[in-house]
């Protein structure tokens, strides 16, 4: 294969301004965190039109009552939560493909602007 090389340049990343879009789930995957806990990382494709998506990155932590109430609104945006109280097993790879709605925030990452999860959007009238 033959390449003509060129100056590098760092990517410029897309953004979307802070505010409630519609996503699909494009991958998810267990794996452990930092702390060596397990959790699920969702990749998102989140945005209005195919020209405005970005790819978002989230990760869903059980067992942590400080974190898993994101489980849970993932579960209620993507209509999948089984109701208040009931046990589930929880298999990424099912939740390829699922749509829901979320709300995004920009945050700073080694000093530029990423898109970051604030929280998943759903109705309380079933709860």
């Amino acid at each position: 294969m033959k390449y003509n090389a060129r100056k590098p340049e760092a990517p410029q990343f897309k953004t979307l301004p802070p505010g409630d879009y519609p996503f699909r789930v494009l991958d998810a995957r267990e794996t452990t965190s930092k702390t060596n806990r397990p959790m699920m990382e969702v990749k998102l494709v989140v945005g209005e039109s195919a020209e405005d998506e970005v790819t978002v990155f989230d990760y869903l932590l059980p067992g942590d009552p400080k974190t898993e109430w994101k489980i849970d609104a993932f579960l209620a945006a993507c209509g999948m939560h089984p109701g208040e109280k009931d046990e589930v097993e929880l298999e990424a790879n099912e939740f390829i493909g699922w749509t829901g709605r979320v709300k995004l925030k920009l945050e700073k990452f080694e000093g530029k602007d990423r898109n970051k999860v604030d929280t998943y959007l759903f109705g309380t009238e079933e709860f």
